[in-house]
């Protein structure tokens, strides 16, 4: 247990929902959810009760909510001593879309922080869209998101393009072709990111363009969770080439599109008219150079 996952409980508990606390946090629900689940495997309790209304604080739940605030105070002032000892550095905070942190690897961070170990970088991965709230609201400072970025509202730069190519379980009549095509995908099941990704719109939009009304039988903040649900024979999942070869089942195939214009691209934004630090102009920097040559 954590003061993140306790102000996360709060914050439903003021709600007295999970999608409006999550929408409030820039989280996802599945995420929030799993703060709370952490809590109360914690305690060995549950916090709340579902009735047809939602969801409602049960006697534990109530008991916790008198105490929570009192228990973040405590923590917080444990963690004073490590906040003095860091308050000479400057922290940029970096929000993701999921996928990029995983490419960039944790060495990323590592070495910047050797470099520049009086810089701090604070990370965290949602999808496109909270990510795009969180910088335009400055709650963060840089983001990582997929295209296409709004350039009335971020000033961006490209950082890198992957293939978006398809998972398809080995037993599928599809699965000998070397690659695909919309018309071959037409009815097929279909299994996406959600709709707070910007794939899923951009994928939708090739499908339609090239006369295909998409099947969509399942969404899911997860890739990783795609790449399984195919592997089972679900449906075939609309990925990206990195992660589908980071996470291969062997009894599955990797098919790239026809339409080799069919690309999940990263950019780094910042919110316009908003001043760069120099700590922040410095990660930027870094972070153009570390990519060169990936």
């Amino acid at each position: 247990m954590n003061t993140k996952d306790l102000k996360s409980f709060l914050k439903v508990c003021e709600y007295k929902s999970i999608s409006k606390a999550a929408q409030f946090l820039y989280v996802t629900p599945q995420g929030l959810s799993k703060s709370i689940k952490n809590i109360e495997n914690e305690l060995g309790v549950e916090l709340f009760s579902r009735t047809p209304q939602g969801i409602v604080l049960n006697e534990y739940g109530k008991l916790l909510e008198k105490k929570a605030s009192n228990i973040i105070k405590e923590m917080e002032s444990i963690f004073d001593i490590n906040d003095e000892a860091n308050n000479q550095k400057e922290t940029i905070k970096l929000a993701s879309t999921y996928g990029v942190l995983s490419y960039l690897s944790i060495d990323f961070i590592r070495e910047f922080n050797k470099i520049y170990p009086d810089i701090i970088v604070t990370t965290a991965e949602f999808p496109d869209s909270p990510v795009e709230n969180a910088v335009w609201n400055e709650i963060q400072d840089i983001g990582f998101i997929a295209g296409p970025v709004d350039a009335i509202k971020f000033n961006a730069i490209f950082l890198k393009s992957f293939k978006h190519c398809l998972v398809v379980e080995k037993n599928n009549q599809l699965a000998k072709k070397e690659k695909l095509s919309y018309i071959d995908l037409k009815d097929e099941p279909i299994i996406l990111e959600s709709r707070e990704f910007k794939a899923y719109t951009n994928n939708i939009n090739k499908f339609l363009k090239h006369g295909v009304n998409i099947n969509i039988v399942f969404e899911t903040s997860e890739i990783d969770f795609a790449h399984k649900l195919a592997s089972m024979n679900k449906g075939i999942a609309i990925t990206v080439d990195f992660a589908a070869k980071e996470n291969h089942y062997e009894n599955t195939v990797v098919i790239p599109f026809e339409d080799e214009n069919n690309t999940w691209d990263i950019y780094m934004i910042t919110k316009k008219d908003r001043p760069i630090s120099e700590a922040g102009q410095t990660f930027i920097n870094y972070v153009i150079e570390y990519l060169k040559d990936k």
